[in-house]
């Protein structure tokens, strides 16, 4: 069964080897070509099934009403090149390693949302400490709804972002999340009230920031989607697949998948406190001096979701975001060095404009990978001053109130309304810088190894 649509779809895209990404989306199918100029575009949208096409770039999306699924797994299931030797390569991994991946993957396009609303969230408080806004101002309760809705439906964000990665309806994903922090079920948890479902006892948890039971919710929606799909006629699929699956994971959220990563939530946060505050001072200088590297090979991604859960969960992250900012800061601080120091007038603009984006805005990519790791050596410095800066930071107790990039324009994550860490954050990136200075200028660099690259 839609054999014959998948395989004219591979035909007018010249085939599977063509195709270096394939994902199915809520239009349809999108993908990655890799030679436009061998795809039969008028052959292609003359297809039975598919509506319209969109082109950008190298980016085709088709448009697919009825039956997108099917034909999407039967493409996939002809491929014998392109995906399914990427999908091969992904069953040789390990499940911690999809895991990550997975909740990477799902994290990542909400982060900014977070982020965004959480320096406006400080900016509010700011004007309240200052006695700008008074707590009953109009303005006041007016700018902290707004940005208080970055968090407050959050397991919506989550749940729509990870049902595209797990392949499911991302509207289906947003709804189960939303579903956690409906009214009527915030007004339970604040009554008291006893629910039950078919005689099960549903408990009473608040989901408004619990990252991990809107994923898990949304990964097992995805297969209870994908057998309905399956089994229902196609006459009925439209309407009968969504309300099946409401059916069966609605329930089993509250009973089970909910409870389960609310459990793990707390598992995580409580055991990432326990460890900060027992071997934090050795914890946080060891891991600011390796952050670096971990960013440079992309494994820093699965530490996001710990600090973000410790955000939501207890409300500041202690570790993380410490780290980022004492790792951020030192690649900021070895690429002005290198500016400092470089005959070469192209590397010296270079050191000084990437090393100035990454202070500011805490952006260390074109630092890291334009400059010191081209030098090496100044890798080596900014590992010494984050060290030096993760020792202090770890003395001082440090906390990040809201999940952002740490650098010199995001210094109100360090202020919440009953505390503030903004003068030892203030100090760490001054000994950062200083220590990653000196470092630079004892170790040195051959700006021959920046010639080679250029």
């Amino acid at each position: 069964m839609f054999e014959q649509e998948s395989r004219a779809i591979l035909a007018a895209l010249a085939g599977s080897d063509n195709i270096k990404y394939i994902e199915l989306v809520d239009e349809g199918i999108e993908l990655e070509l890799k030679d436009l100029s061998l795809v039969k575009l008028d052959q292609l949208a003359s297809l039975d099934g598919i509506q319209s096409l969109d082109l950008d770039g190298y980016q085709l999306t088709l448009h697919i009403q009825n039956n997108r699924q099917e034909i999407y797994e039967k493409v996939l299931e002809m491929m014998d090149g392109g995906e399914e030797a990427e999908a091969k390569e992904e069953k040789k991994e390990s499940v911690f390693n999809k895991a990550i991946k997975a909740i990477t993957a799902s994290l990542s396009p909400v982060v900014p949302i977070m982020a965004g609303a959480g320096l406006g969230k400080v900016i509010v408080l700011v004007l309240n400490l200052t006695g700008v806004l008074a707590e009953d101002d109009s303005l006041y309760i007016f700018l902290k709804f707004i940005f208080d809705t970055s968090y407050y439906f959050l397991p919506g964000y989550v749940g729509f972002s990870a049902a595209k990665v797990f392949g499911a309806n991302r509207y289906l994903g947003a709804f189960m999340g939303l579903m956690t922090v409906h009214p009527t079920w915030v007004k339970m948890i604040e009554a008291g009230t006893d629910v039950n479902f078919l005689g099960f006892h549903i408990p009473l948890i608040e989901y408004d920031t619990t990252l991990v039971s809107a994923l898990l919710t949304v990964w097992m929606m995805s297969y209870i989607e994908r057998f309905f799909r399956k089994y229902i006629p196609d006459m009925i699929k439209v309407f009968g697949v969504p309300l099946m699956t409401m059916l069966v994971t609605a329930p089993l959220t509250f009973l089970v998948f909910g409870p389960v990563g609310d459990w793990v939530s707390h598992v995580i946060a409580d055991g990432s406190v326990w460890l900060y505050d027992n071997i934090g001072f050795i914890a946080i200088p060891l891991l600011a001096a390796a952050y670096p590297w971990l960013v440079s090979i992309g494994v820093h991604k699965s530490l996001s979701p710990i600090s973000i859960t410790l955000v939501a969960e207890q409300g500041y992250d202690p570790i993380i975001r410490v780290v980022a900012l004492c790792a951020n800061m030192s690649q900021a601080a070895a690429g002005l060095a290198v500016g400092l120091r470089a005959k070469n007038k192209e590397l010296k603009s270079l050191a000084f404009s990437t090393g100035l984006t990454a202070l500011l805005g805490g952006t260390t990519g074109p630092v890291m990978y334009g400059v010191n790791l081209p030098l090496k050596k100044p890798m080596y410095a900014s590992m010494i001053g984050a060290c030096a800066g993760g020792i202090f930071a770890s003395l001082m107790k440090m906390k990040a109130f809201i999940y952002v990039t740490p650098a010199l324009l995001s210094l109100p994550m360090w202020v919440s309304k009953d505390q503030s860490y903004l003068v030892e954050a203030i100090i760490t990136i001054l000994i950062v810088t200083v220590v990653t200075i000196v470092a630079q200028f004892l170790l040195g660099f051959d700006e021959s190894d920046y010639k080679v690259k250029d």
